[in-house]
């Protein structure tokens, strides 16, 4: 019998976990059109996603002065570093196994996509905890404890992280192989996803509504109020941000936890490829729509990325002249 994986799929019980199959088995090299989907789906989204985010994270470091002087511009900086180092690992993923398919999964890659998880989850959470205290006009310095107590957690959850991948291999690069280490990480992302989410949610909830009372109590004070606008308009892009954690990674989550658990469905194999390389995609988009919302609403440095670029082609000129002549 042949061993194509093509071949032993349209043979295959409707399951998501195949006999002899891991619960980190990666669906997507399964089928011809899994490989497609990655190359010509995922793959680009990544790759834009490294270009953009290490074209920002440049002009933040050049501008630093002007686009890293607060709190908040410091903790959006570090979403976008995320989003590099995840752009950069899923790349190395797919191209590896593009490459040499029949080479079984590291732990490497799967470590690095769930400390990516963790770092967007308690960044995001730590962007809400700031903008809380901000407008409750609290001490920088009594607000501290709060920030630590975020951190703690999430260092734990690397701590974690490192157990199962140390401790498992990962097929797919994102869920570790063994029965065990996938069910703690199956535990682990889901109480993370909805418990740092909820309190994502309250908090800006919260701050929302302490905003709109400044505004309706400073009415008949024009420079306050216009102060007060230009802080929620801050808030409203914070908000916007964590709206799109949850709407990109949510279908992630849901999708790994019906796999973990092994439920039956009534579909064939090729329909489980195209819907992991579906929400595979939708939670690629973060990589594209994090940075886009920076550029949006932070006018400085959609203008001095664009200054930089500027430079750049300047000295591409000058330097196409130069050999020219």
């Amino acid at each position: 019998m042949s061993n194509d994986p093509c071949n032993r799929s349209a043979h295959a019980p409707h399951l998501f976990l195949r006999a002899g199959t891991s619960p980190g088995h990666d669906y997507a090299f399964d089928t011809p059109l899994g490989n497609a989907l990655t190359m010509y789906m995922i793959q680009p989204t990544f790759l834009i996603g490294l270009a953009l985010n290490t074209s920002l994270v440049a002009t933040f470091i050049y501008a630093r002065r002007k686009l890293l002087t607060i709190r908040l511009d410091r903790i959006v900086f570090a979403l976008l570093v995320v989003c590099i180092i995840w752009s950069g690992s899923n790349l190395r993923k797919y191209v590896h196994r593009l490459i040499r398919p029949e080479d079984a999964g590291t732990g490497y890659t799967g470590f690095v996509n769930t400390f990516n998880l963790i770092l967007v989850f308690g960044i995001n959470l730590l962007l809400a905890v700031e903008r809380f205290f901000v407008f409750r006009n609290t001490d920088p310095r009594s607000s501290r404890p709060y920030f630590a107590i975020v951190i703690v957690i999430m260092l734990l959850q690397v701590i974690i992280s490192l157990w199962m991948f140390i401790s498992s291999t990962s097929d797919n690069g994102v869920v570790p192989d063994k029965p065990l280490q996938s069910l703690v990480w199956t535990i682990t992302v889901a109480l993370s996803f909805a418990g740092q989410n909820l309190a994502i949610t309250i908090l800006y909830w919260r701050t929302y509504k302490s905003a709109t009372q400044d505004l309706i109590k400073s009415a008949n004070d024009e420079v306050n109020t216009a102060r007060l606008l230009v802080r929620r308009k801050v808030l409203i892009y914070c908000m916007l941000m964590a709206s799109m954690l949850i709407l990109l990674y949510l279908p992630t989550v849901i999708w790994h936890v019906i796999k973990s658990l092994s439920l039956e469905v009534t579909t064939n194999n090729t329909v489980v490829v195209v819907v992991d390389r579906v929400v595979t995609e939708v939670l690629a988009l973060d990589v594209l729509v994090t940075p886009g919302l920076v550029l949006y609403f932070n006018t400085d440095a959609r203008r001095e990325l664009l200054y930089v670029l500027r430079l750049r082609k300047r000295e591409c000129v000058r330097v196409s002249e130069g050999m020219e002549a």
